[in-house]
């Protein structure tokens, strides 16, 4: 865990999707991601990618917004974009969803019900 650190000294409140793609894009440069495209095959387009993943992220957000209290569990996202994201894209939506929402880990109540976990949208997204 631990993710996150690189957003969580912003002053200015709520940040465009625009400066969190250069983000994530920056590290994952940092990480290696010309390996990682090159693995993905010789469709790798950069420019669809950054708008399609634009367009994931406001999707994701948006998903969680309306939820109460901008919390889902996994399945449930699972659920939403599962006709939107190709498996070639899994990593992606795993990257942004991330990046939009912090994962809590759910105890099972005195029943042993309940448990998994939870996506809870990050502050710097609920009102952007």
């Amino acid at each position: 865990g631990g993710g996150g650190a690189g957003i969580a000294g912003i002053g200015q409140g709520a940040m465009g999707s625009q400066t969190l793609l250069q983000r994530i894009r920056q590290r994952d440069a940092a990480a290696g991601e010309a390996a990682a495209a090159a693995a993905a095959g010789a469709d790798f387009d950069e420019g669809d990618d950054d708008a399609e993943a634009e367009t994931l992220l406001r999707e994701i957000v948006d998903f969680l917004r309306a939820r109460p209290s901008g919390r889902a569990p996994t399945g449930l996202v699972v659920d939403a974009f599962q006709h939107r994201v190709s498996s070639r894209r899994t990593q992606m939506f795993r990257r942004l969803l991330k990046t939009a929402a912090a994962l809590e880990r759910n105890p099972p109540d005195a029943n042993g019900r309940g448990g998994g976990a939870t996506w809870c949208l990050k502050d710097e997204f609920k009102d952007a």
